[in-house]
């Protein structure tokens, strides 16, 4: 019996330096690169995804990255599909995959397959935010006993997720079965990129200052010039979001900003990227399947790991 053949995943919170690892690793190695972040699938929004360039891009093949426009929606059903046909022609090229991103939930969804879910009220998200977790395992408790004794009392994404369904759904959580997935079909090698908090959030500030400094202001000039706005799908998102708010609360355009007011914005772009990766660490941290992997150490580890694959593989 042949054993499964073997995918990468590397994910890691924003600001991790993900792609400057890629971008490290020697031009010679048999891999390509699949997308796994739920921006930088967008076109037009290069700085502000902080998307791999044009010339890292061409040093390995790369896969799912600014292919649709940024008015269209796009599920994590449709991630599953759309990189597991890559996966395997990949494979098939005799080549080693290599999903990299923060979006965790893509990851999730090819791994375990999707869960036939609710609609979810931002309203019900509101609630379930500002809720305790202490509070939110006592009404787990009452509405779903077996998710509550499956899901560690520590997790806060999943108790809250659970509760989140129920509340939306009016059924457990636990009721709900899941079709697809991929896990058992392939060994994965799955990280993600750990380093100390303080250095993460030093990156992630200097990460965008250096956003505003590519010309972050003038991508979101162009595209609300081409149409797009705070509705268009693709700017629900970090940086643009703000950018965006303050535009509209103060009938001004992107150009019209001035320096006091872009220095709060960016302090407040740098905030709250800073609790999303806050947030990214404990989904990744409660997540048995990834290994942690030492900043300083993913180039040597990774490229050990793909010259082993590649050998066994004949």
């Amino acid at each position: 019996m042949k054993s499964p053949k073997s995918v990468i995943v590397l994910t890691g919170p924003t600001g991790s330096g993900k792609s400057g690892i890629i971008n490290a690793l020697e031009s010679s190695l048999p891999v390509e690169i699949i997308n796994a972040d739920s921006r930088q699938i967008y076109k037009k929004m290069s700085i502000g995804t902080a998307a791999p360039s044009k010339e890292e891009q061409a040093k390995f093949p790369h896969h799912l990255f600014a292919f649709l426009d940024p008015s269209e929606k796009y599920s994590a059903g449709d991630y599953a599909t759309d990189s597991s046909r890559i996966i395997n022609n990949i494979l098939d090229r005799k080549k080693i995959p290599i999903l990299i991103g923060g979006t965790f939930f893509y990851i999730k969804s090819l791994w375990d397959g999707l869960m036939e879910e609710p609609e979810i009220s931002k309203e019900s998200i509101g609630i379930i935010e500002s809720m305790p977790l202490e509070e939110v395992r006592k009404q787990l408790q009452k509405v779903d006993e077996t998710s509550y004794n499956n899901i560690k009392p520590s997790d806060i994404y999943r108790n809250k997720r659970a509760l989140l369904i129920y509340m939306n759904g009016g059924r457990p959580f636990s009721a709900y079965s899941r079709t697809g997935g991929l896990y058992d079909s392939y060994d994965f090698h799955s990280f993600f990129i750990d380093m100390p908090r303080m250095l993460l959030y030093e990156r992630i500030n200097k990460r965008t200052q250096e956003m505003f400094k590519n010309g972050l202001m003038e991508e979101i000039s162009t595209l609300l010039a081409q149409g797009y706005g705070k509705q268009t799908p693709a700017l629900c998102t970090i940086g643009y979001q703000e950018i965006l708010d303050f535009c509209t609360d103060t009938r001004t355009t992107p150009a019209q900003i001035d320096k006091n007011s872009l220095e709060k914005l960016i302090l407040l772009i740098a905030q709250k990227s800073r609790n999303y990766a806050k947030r990214q660490l404990t989904w990744f941290r409660n997540e048995p399947r990834l290994k942690t992997i030492d900043h300083t150490q993913a180039i040597f580890l990774l490229s050990d790991l793909i010259e082993k694959i590649s050998k066994a593989c004949g």
